[in-house]
């Protein structure tokens, strides 16, 4: 999470200034103690602890500068990687957009043929129906037809006897004239 190029100033900031501190304040410890475990009240102990004091505050400001700009550096590419996402999820929303449009046109396109549809499906029941009763009709003309031509025979053989074959005709026309 540390920005490219601040790494070794972000690593070396906190430990430097701890190092720094502890060894003014060590150095000068022995100096300064009066031997129970206080400060001696003296200008260079002031001065000393000024300056000590001065050190630790300034490797204080270092840490919180490289702290403030490691948080800048993030925030500034949190606010690059949300304004991607919000340039693709407004895509997202354009084609959402369009294709509802699209639903909503194909839909109307369909309730308008939806009476048509009905139409062809009467149509296509009557149709189915027409093809049955032609299939029965066309059943019962054969068999009529055969009816037709038993009886046929049957009253020329009983009425006028078998019909009289004409002299010389050919033997094609005298089977179709005993049919």
């Amino acid at each position: 999470s540390v920005p490219r190029g601040m790494e070794d100033t972000a690593a070396e900031q906190p430990a430097a200034a701890a190092a720094a501190a502890e060894a003014v304040a060590g150095g000068r410890r022995a100096a300064m103690d009066d031997g129970a475990g206080f400060l001696r009240d003296t200008a260079a102990n002031r001065a000393a602890l000024t300056k000590d004091v001065r050190a630790a505050i300034g490797a204080a400001a270092s840490l919180i500068r490289s702290e403030v700009a490691m948080s800048d550096s993030e925030m500034g590419l949190l606010t690059k990687m949300n304004n991607a996402a919000a340039k693709k999820y407004g895509g997202f929303a354009v084609t959402m957009e369009k294709s509802a449009t699209a639903m909503r046109a194909l839909k109307g396109d369909y309730d308008a043929l939806k009476p048509f549809t009905a139409k062809v499906d009467e149509i296509e029941a009557a149709v189915a129906a027409l093809e049955k009763t032609v299939l029965q009709l066309d059943e019962q003309s054969k068999q009529l037809d055969s009816k037709f031509r038993r009886l046929d025979k049957m009253l020329r053989q009983q009425q006028w006897g078998p019909a009289p074959m004409p002299a010389g005709a050919p033997a094609s026309e005298v089977q179709s004239y005993i049919v």
